[in-house]
C-alpha cells in the first residue's frame, strides 16, 4: 500500500471513530489462514512434475458504520482488511510443511506480500440548504492464481469447484484496482450537479511482462448547473489510458440550452407554447497503432411547438455536423421539420413534413505501415483520387524500380531509387496511381509503404420527408389506419471531386392501408401496402431504375378467450428496371387451445419465393407448443426447397429439427434439448440436464442433497461419417448442516478427435463464523493427440479468526 494511500485510510478512520458510536456498528477481528496443495503430473511424452505450495495468511479487518440521524442526515462507513501473506512454492518435489511464515530453503519461490482490501464511504445530506455529496473510495490488491500448465484440459472441461482451480506459484502476480467516485447535488431554483469516477488498474511484474496492453486509468467526470427549466449547461469528460498509449481515449462533450443540470433535454412551457433551444459539441481523440483518429460532431435544435387540447403543432430546426479530423471527412446537415397530429378518441391523424441540406466530403483512404506486395495489389486496378505514397526503410539501404509505375497517366523514369536507413521517399498524385512497384537490392521485410489517398468526392444533397396518415378508432369492431411517406433526394456532385458516385437522385414512395374488421368473435383483418421507387443515375455509365412492390395480408379466422383459430395470408410482388422480379406467398394457420393449467398450439406454415426463369423456393415449417402446470414443450420442423429452372445451378434442400422440454417441480427439475440441420452436412446437438433435490424441513426448509446430471453431444458428418463431441458431467451437494458442506464433481468429454478428458473433484467443508476448514481432491486425465497426461492436486485450507465489536442501536 503506498504512502499516500496509509495516511488517507488513518485520517478516515480517526474520523469515523471521534463521532460517538450511537446508531451503526465497530467491529474489529482478525486471524489465521493455512492453504495447502500438493500437485503432480505424469505424462506420456513429458517428464513427470512435482509440485506444491504453502501461502500463510494473517489478517486483520475493521468494519465501521456511523448512521447520522437514522440516515436522515447521511452515514459514515469504513470497511478495511489487510492480509500479510508468505508463500513457500515447492516444484521438482514434494512440498514441505513449514513453519508458518518462515521461508522453506527447499522451495523454488519464497515470497512476502502484502495484500489490501480499503472502502471508505460517506454520505452527507444538509437538508437546509438542499445539498447531497459524498465519496465512495475503493483500493484493492490481491494475489493472481493461474493454473498455468497445470490442469490443461480439453475445451469444456472446467473446474467446477473454485478452490482447486490452480497452484499458488507466486505473490508477484497480483491485480491491484482503485476505484474512486464522487458526487455532489444541489437542488432548488439553481441545481447543480458534479460527479467524478475514477478508476486505476495494474497487474503484476510477471503479468505484466506478458500483457501487450491492458486498461491502466479510465476517468469519466461530468458537472452541470441549471436555473429552474429555462437554462442550463453541461459538461463531461472521459479519459482511458493504456500500458502501450496506442489506443488511449480522450473524449469531452459540452451542452448548452434548455437542458436540466444532467444534461438531458427540456423545454419552457409558456401557456400554450412550448419551446426548447440546445446546442453540444463532442471531440474524439483516439490514439491507435498507426495515427491518431480523431472526430467532432456538432448538433443544435431550436424547437417551437404549440398545443391545446387534442391538438399538437410544432416547428423544429436542426443543424448537425460530423467531421473526422484525421480524414477530414464531413458530413453537415442543416434542417426544418414541420409536424401537426390530434388525437382524438375516435379519430386521430397526423402531417410531417422536413426539408433539408446536407453536405458531404469524403476522404476515405489511408494505409500505414504496408508491405510492397501488399501496395502493389492495392495499385494493381488503378488507384483514383489525389494522395501520397511514402517510401520508408528500417534497417537496411534498400533500391527500388519505379519505371513501372504510372502516376497521373505518366510513367515514372527511376529505375535505381536508393532509400537509406531513417530516410524516406514521397510519391504524390492528383488524379491516379496504377503499375507496380519492383524491388531490386535488399529485402522486402525492409520496405514499409504508407498510403494516403483523398479521394475528392464531395456533394450537396437536398432532401425531402413527409408524412401523413389517420387512425379511425370509433368502433371496436371496425379499425381503419392509412399512411402515407413521400421522400426525394437530389445530389448536386462537386464537378473536380466525382470520383466515386455515392448516392443517386431518387425518390421514394409509400403507402400503406389497414383495417381491423372483428365482429363478434371473427377476425376478418385486412391490408394493403404499395411502394414505388425511382433513381436516377448520376453517371452516364449507369442506366436509371426503377422498382414497385405489393403486398397484400390477410388474417381470417376467430378467436375465444381460450380459443384461437385462424389463417394468416401474404401476397406479394417485386419488380423494376434494374431489380429482379421476385413473387412471394405466405401461408400461416394460427391454432391455439388453453385451459386453467393446459396450452396447445400448432402453426404449420407455407412460403413461395419464386424469380420467373431462375428459382422457386419453397419453404415448409410445422411448430408445435404444449404447456403443461410446470412443463413445457416446444417442438420445430422446417424443410426449404430450392428448384433452379436451369441445370447449370444444382438444386438445394434445407431441413430443420427443433425440439426443447423443460419440466420444474419443486425437487425436480429437467431439461432437454435437440437441434439437428441438414445442408451441404448434418450437424446434430443434443443436450439433458436433470437436478434431483432432496430438502429437510428442519430447522428450516432447505435442500441437504442435491444431484446434478448433464449430458452433451456435438456432431456432424462433414468429412464423411458422423463426428461426435460428448460432455458428461455428474454434481452431487450434500450439506447436512448450515455449516458442513460436501460436493463430489465428474466431467468427461470425448471430442472428434477421439481426445479424452475426464475431471474428479472432491472437496469437503467446515465453516462458521469464525472458522473454515477445506479438504479436496482433483484429479485430471486427458488424452490428446495420442498423449496421455495426469494431474492430480490435494487441497487443504484452515482458517480462524478473533474479533470483537459493538453494535448500537438506532435512534
Amino acid at each position: 500500500m503506498n504512502y499516500n494511500v496509509k495516511i488517507f485510510a488513518v485520517v478516515v478512520l480517526v474520523i469515523f471513530i471521534s463521532f460517538p458510536a450511537y446508531a451503526g456498528y465497530l467491529v474489529l477481528d482478525g486471524g489465521y489462514g493455512l492453504t495447502y496443495q500438493k500437485y503432480k503430473k505424469t505424462s506420456d511424452k513429458t517428464s513427470d512434475l512435482d509440485a506444491g505450495s504453502q501461502l500463510d495468511e494473517l489478517f486483520a479487518r475493521l468494519r465501521y458504520r456511523r448512521e447520522l440521524m437514522n440516515e436522515r442526515l447521511g452515514y459514515l462507513q469504513l470497511n478495511t482488511k489487510i492480509t500479510e501473506n508468505n508463500l513457500n512454492y515447492f516444484e521438482s518435489q514434494n512440498p514441505e510443511f513449514s513453519v508458518p511464515f518462515t521461508s522453506n530453503d527447499s522451495a523454488k519461490n519464497k515470497d512476502d506480500a502484502l495484500f489490501y482490501d480499503v472502502n471508505p464511504r460517506a454520505f452527507i445530506r444538509i437538508p437546509t440548504k438542499k445539498l447531497r455529496f459524498g465519496f465512495d473510495y475503493s483500493l484493492n490488491k490481491s494475489v493472481d492464481t493461474d493454473a498455468g500448465d497445470h490442469f490443461d484440459s480439453l475445451g469444456k472441461i472446467s473446474n467446477d469447484i473454485k478452490e482447486l482451480g490452480g497452484v499458488t506459484q507466486s505473490l508477484g502476480d497480483y491485480d491491484e484496482t482503485e476505484r474512486q467516485k464522487y458526487f455532489l447535488y444541489r437542488s432548488g431554483d439553481l441545481n447543480v450537479v458534479a460527479k467524478y469516477f475514477g478508476y486505476n488498474y495494474d497487474y503484476g511484474y510477471d503479468v505484466e511482462e506478458e500483457d501487450e496492453n491492458f486498461l491502466k486509468s479510465d476517468v469519466f467526470a461530468q458537472a452541470g448547473t441549471s436555473y429552474k427549466r429555462y437554462a442550463g449547461i453541461y459538461y463531461e469528460k472521459e479519459t482511458s489510458t493504456f500500458k502501450d498509449s496506442k489506443t488511449d481515449h480522450d473524449e469531452y462533450t459540452v451542452k448548452a440550452g434548455t437542458i436540466s443540470a444532467e444534461g438531458l433535454e427540456d423545454e419552457l412551457e409558456l401557456g400554450n407554447l412550448r419551446f426548447s433551444a440546445f446546442g453540444q459539441k463532442n471531440v474524439v481523440d483516439k490514439s491507435s497503432l498507426e495515427s491518431n483518429d480523431g472526430s467532432e460532431y456538432t448538433n443544435a435544435e431550436v424547437n417551437l411547438g404549440y398545443e391545446k387540447r387534442i391538438y399538437d403543432l410544432n416547428n423544429r430546426v436542426y443543424y448537425d455536423k460530423d467531421e473526422q479530423a484525421d480524414t477530414g471527412e464531413l458530413d453537415e446537415t442543416i434542417g426544418y421539420v414541420f409536424s401537426f397530429d390530434s388525437d382524438a378518441l375516435d379519430l386521430s391523424y397526423y402531417l410531417e413534413s422536413e426539408i433539408y441540406k446536407e453536405r458531404v466530403e469524403e476522404h476515405n483512404l489511408r494505409e500505414n505501415n504496408i508491405s510492397l506486395s501488399s501496395f502493389n495489389s492495392l495499385i494493381a486496378d488503378g488507384l483514383n483520387g489525389t494522395g501520397t505514397i511514402t517510401i520508408t526503410t528500417d534497417n537496411n539501404q534498400i533500391i527500388l524500380d519505379l519505371t513501372n509505375l504510372i502516376v497521373d497517366d505518366e510513367l515514372l523514369t527511376n529505375p535505381n531509387l536508393i532509400i537509406n536507413p531513417g530516410e524516406s521517399y514521397q510519391i504524390s498524385f492528383t488524379e491516379s496511381v496504377s503499375g507496380s512497384i519492383a524491388l531490386t537490392v535488399g529485402d522486402a521485410n525492409d520496405v514499409s509503404i504508407d498510403v494516403q489517398r483523398d479521394l475528392q468526392t464531395a456533394y450537396d444533397k437536398i432532401g425531402t420527408k413527409s408524412r401523413a396518415g389517420y387512425n379511425f378508432k370509433e368502433l371496436e369492431s371496425f379499425k381503419n389506419r392509412f399512411n402515407i411517406e413521400y421522400k426525394t433526394a437530389s445530389h448536386n456532385y462537386d464537378p473536380d471531386k466525382k470520383f466515386r458516385v455515392v448516392e443517386d437522385d431518387y425518390t421514394d414512395l409509400k403507402l400503406s392501408q389497414e383495417f381491423d374488421i372483428r365482429p363478434w368473435f371473427l377476425i376478418l383483418d385486412k391490408s394493403a401496402s404499395y411502394r414505388k421507387y425511382n433513381e436516377e443515375s448520376s453517371t452516364d455509365t449507369a442506366s436509371d431504375e426503377w422498382r414497385e412492390e405489393y403486398l397484400f395480408k390477410s388474417k381470417d379466422g376467430f378467436y375465444t378467450k381460450k380459443n384461437k383459430f385462424y389463417l394468416v395470408s401474404e401476397i406479394g410482388s417485386k419488380y423494376g428496371q434494374g431489380y429482379d422480379t421476385r413473387n412471394t406467398k405466405r401461408f400461416m394457420l394460427y391454432a391455439e387451445k388453453s385451459t386453467e393449467n393446459m396450452r396447445l398450439g400448432f402453426f404449420p406454415e407455407r412460403k413461395i419465393e419464386k424469380e420467373p426463369d431462375n428459382y422457386k423456393k419453397t419453404t415448409d415449417s410445422y411448430e408445435l407448443k404444449f404447456r403443461l402446470y410446470q412443463s413445457n414443450l416446444r417442438a420445430e420442423y422446417e424443410e426449404e426447397i430450392k428448384d433452379y429452372y436451369n441445370t447449370a445451378q444444382k438444386d438445394e434442400e434445407r431441413i430443420s429439427k427443433n425440439l426443447n422440454y423443460r419440466l420444474d417441480l419443486r425437487n425436480i427439475r429437467f431439461n432437454a434439448r435437440y437441434n439437428s440441420t441438414k445442408y451441404v452436412y448434418t450437424t446434430e446437438f443434443y443436450e439433458a440436464n436433470l437436478v434431483l433435490v432432496k430438502r429437510r424441513s428442519f430447522p428450516a426448509n432447505v435442500p441437504y442433497v442435491k444431484l446434478e446430471l448433464g449430458f452433451e453431444r456435438d456432431r456432424n458428418n462433414k468429412s464423411g461419417d458422423f463426428e461426435k463431441d460428448d460432455y458428461v458431467t455428474g454434481k452431487i451437494t450434500y450439506t447436512p448442516t448450515s455449516r458442513l458442506e460436501a460436493i463430489f464433481s465428474f466431467e468427461k468429454q470425448i471430442n472428434a478427435a477421439d481426445d479424452e478428458g475426464i475431471d474428479y473433484e472432491f472437496i469437503a467443508k467446515y465453516s462458521t463464523n469464525v472458522f473454515k476448514l477445506s479438504l479436496g481432491y482433483r484429479r485430471n486425465e486427458t488424452t490428446e493427440n495420442n498423449n496421455r497426461r495426469v494431474e492430480d492436486v490435494i487441497y487443504f485450507e484452515i482458517r480462524k479468526s478473533f474479533g470483537i465489536g459493538y453494535r448500537g442501536r438506532r435512534g
